[in-house]
């Protein structure tokens, strides 16, 4: 049985890199990258705004 779940999980990820060519990998990395520095960002502004409201 669990050798059976290791090849299925194996074709499924042999027909997603078909799927999605490193360009596309590329392309997803650097978005997630982008939106979590722009929540890290936008996080930064909202301490250091309270901080000066706060001094």
């Amino acid at each position: 049985m669990q050798h059976e779940t290791k090849m299925e999980n194996q074709s499924w990820l042999k027909k997603l890199a078909r799927r999605l060519g490193p360009g596309h990998i590329v392309n997803l990395c650097f978005i997630v990258v982008l939106l979590f520095s722009t929540l890290l960002t936008w996080r930064e502004v909202v301490v250091l705004e309270d901080a000066y409201i706060s001094s």
